[in-house]
């Protein structure tokens, strides 16, 4: 990887998995006609995460038998399988815990009052960046979560579409690709999920146009067992080097 931008001591930083300008770069993002997105630990730290932490710090959770047996399975699970196991876990959730519309209200404002207090906080720089990118593109937020807490987010960046409870963006996005090919494609992601989809991408960059899919890899760290270079650019959880680059490549 080719860092624009090197990392430092709380510091942003861009890489990109070829050598690009800041120009380039810029060029590459803003000239994007439609934004396919993620949310869940790209834009900020996962909602649906913190739902379960929330519920494992109310008491009353430990004299929940169903409860209990989800979160022992599930632990064992992501022990075993990692971040790949995170889907079906929070899908076996919804089922248990989220199965009634009251249950998702509820849901929705703990995470409406959590956003309030600033006690789940968008990654910095997020809205800047989304406000630079989605001005004049057909945007299309993707998630795991329930439809409730999906349209907070769709309303607070502007995303034009949002989809929810989405096990399968492959399935979900790649035929869309042949009855809109002439447009250029922003893919923002940060999970093995989200390169599968950046992947299956590749083949069909002759169809839609060389050079017509872009993707940026949201990255715990620029360590190197952290980077995917299966994505045009990689930024850590903070937006800001990626919207300087954006703001003044041109000037």
């Amino acid at each position: 990887m080719d860092f624009l931008i090197r990392p430092g001591h709380h510091r942003p930083w861009v890489a990109t998995n070829r050598e690009l300008s800041r120009k380039e770069l810029s060029d590459l993002v803003l000239g994007s006609d439609a934004v396919i997105a993620d949310l869940d630990d790209c834009i900020l730290p996962s909602p649906a995460k913190r739902l379960v932490y929330e519920r494992l710090r109310d008491i009353k959770s430990y004299f929940d038998y169903d409860f209990i047996l989800w979160s022992l399975e599930s632990g064992l699970s992501l022990i075993k399988d990692g971040k790949s196991a995170e889907s079906d876990c929070w899908k076996e959730y919804i089922d248990l815990f989220l199965y009634t519309r009251e249950r998702k209200i509820e849901a929705k404002e703990k995470i409406e009052r959590l956003l309030r207090e600033g006690k789940l906080k968008e990654y910095p720089g997020a809205s800047d960046f989304f406000n630079l990118v989605l001005k004049s593109s057909d945007s299309h937020l993707l998630t795991r979560n329930i439809p409730e807490i999906t349209e907070i987010f769709r309303e607070k960046y502007g995303f034009s579409y949002a989809f929810s409870q989405t096990w399968n963006k492959v399935a979900l996005v790649v035929p869309s690709l042949f009855t809109n090919r002439q447009e250029k494609y922003l893919i923002i992601g940060d999970s093995k999920e989200d390169q599968r989809l950046v992947d299956k991408l590749k083949p069909c960059e002759g169809t839609i146009g060389s050079g017509k899919v872009t993707s940026i890899y949201v990255a715990e760290s620029p360590n190197e067992r952290h980077l995917n270079e299966h994505f045009t650019i990689n930024i850590g959880r903070d937006y800001r080097g990626l919207v300087d680059i954006l703001r003044n490549s041109h000037r």
